[in-house]
Order: structure tokens, then sequence, then C-alpha cells
């Protein structure tokens, strides 16, 4: 006979010095495991849990929900560089690291013309 299938359930927090992700895996109320990422690990788990998620059948949201909580990381630091395949703005998330992407020159255009607009909106405000 075979058992019922039991779920695990995944805990992520960080050590108490803040130098390491730890992921602590449980069944049924009882820790199995702790597994302790140090920063470039965390950074290169991160990597490979987004381009699995890619993959995914279900893709993320075609939209930001109106609704929803947007976590937004503050005055990011930020790079553009010019590529054969087109023009790249890569941001520095802080838990996330660096995320680029590359943009035809249209929707570059597009993009600081949307942010030149919103910051003259906000200035307006005062």
């Amino acid at each position: 006979m075979t058992s019922p299938m039991t779920f695990m359930q995944m805990v992520v927090g960080a050590d108490a010095a803040a130098e390491h992700v730890v992921l602590q895996l449980n069944r049924d109320g009882e820790t199995l495991g702790d597994v302790a990422l140090s920063a470039a690990d965390a950074e290169a788990h991160i990597e490979a849990v987004a381009l699995y998620r890619a993959q995914l059948k279900t893709p993320v949201a075609a939209a930001i929900d109106p609704m929803g909580r947007i976590e937004a990381t503050n005055n990011p630091v930020w790079t553009t560089l010019s590529t054969p395949h087109g023009p790249v703005l890569s941001l520095r998330h802080p838990g996330l690291g660096w995320v680029s992407f590359v943009f035809p020159a249209s929707e570059s255009r597009a993009l600081g013309k949307a942010l030149i607009d919103l910051a003259d909106r906000a200035e307006a405000k005062g």
C-alpha cells in the first residue's frame, strides 16, 4: 500500500548575523533540515529559479495589478550600454541583483519620454 502524498513547506529567512539566507524544509510541522546560502549562492539560486519560472506554463502576469501591492526599490542604481541587440538598461535590486533589459530603439524612446513625463508631473505637484 502506498502512503498518501505529504507536502513539504519551505520557510525562508536570514541567519542572526545576516550573512546567510536560510532555507528550512518542514513536513507535518517537523523540521527536516536547513540549508544556509551565502550571498553568492543565494544570487545563483535566485537566477536559476527565475530561469525555471520563465519556463512554467503559467506566465508572469502581463500587467501589474492596479489593486496589488508594488514592492519598489527607491532610487536604484542603474546603468545603460549599447549592444548590437539594442540599448540595455540594467537596474540594481538589493535582493535580486542586477536585472537587465534590452529595448528596441522605439521602446527606449517611449520609456525615456514616459519617465520625463512622470518626473515633470511630480515636480509640478511640488
